[in-house]
């Protein structure tokens, strides 16, 4: 088991500002003597955080506990992923991030399938279309998995100083190429590849809808399960 700890420091200034603010208030209901307005959940708030009495005159003294304070502090801002594969915590960051994937999907055909909604009406329809649906994103998922590791390796060989000059050139343009597509992109790219006649030379020169070199490198990686 993996556990990969994330501090964003951004939000963990937004946390503390809000954290402040919000003792900043329980301060000053327990000052006013409002205890007795707060549910359950603030009176545990206020009691991990402050202490207060009655003093001469009738008035209260609030005492933040600053120990306290101080250690709730520290968890602002990270969060913790475990995983049980993942030993990088980037791939497992990504692997994270791909909820909003899933999440996407139910928006998109909530709201922007208009009257092309895909309606059933039985539990058991419903049933299959969460699996069509699963199944969908799995592979999905996989082949951007495959992608990435295909950017990786052609990025690993474009750096392989045991290769020719002319090939590493070849392998980083792969990569560039790789990293400005989207999954969808690289599908259509390699949708249904027609093979068309062409006389002219310089229309030869210009317009080729084969399979290019740079096409067959990636296939070539893209295929290798050697990894």
């Amino acid at each position: 088991m993996y556990f990969h700890y994330f501090r964003n420091n951004a939000r963990a200034v937004m946390e503390a500002s809000a954290f402040h603010t919000k003792l900043k208030s329980y301060e000053m209901s327990l000052a006013a003597g409002k205890e007795n307005e707060m549910d359950d959940a603030e009176l545990e708030f206020a009691h991990r955080y402050f202490s207060w009495k009655r003093v001469r005159g009738g008035g209260i003294k609030v005492i933040p506990d600053e120990e306290a304070i101080l250690a709730a502090q520290k968890d602002f801002g990270i969060f913790v992923i475990l995983s049980n594969l993942h030993a990088s915590p980037w791939d497992a960051l990504r692997r994270y991030r791909r909820r909003n994937d899933i999440e996407t999907s139910y928006r998109v055909v909530k709201s922007d399938l208009d009257g092309r909604k895909p309606r059933v009406w039985t539990m058991t329809s419903v049933r299959g279309k969460e699996i069509c649906r699963h199944v969908a994103l799995g592979y999905r998922f996989v082949l951007q998995s495959m992608m990435e590791r295909t950017a990786q390796e052609a990025e690993r060989r474009a750096n392989d100083e045991s290769l020719g000059k002319t090939v590493r050139k070849q392998y980083e343009k792969l990569t560039a190429w790789i990293r400005s597509m989207t999954l969808k992109q690289l599908l259509d790219w390699f949708d249904c590849v027609e093979r068309v006649e062409v006389r002219n030379r310089v229309a030869q020169y210009r317009w080729s809808t084969e399979t290019t070199a740079r096409d067959q490198m990636f296939l070539e990686l893209f295929f290798d399960e050697s990894d």
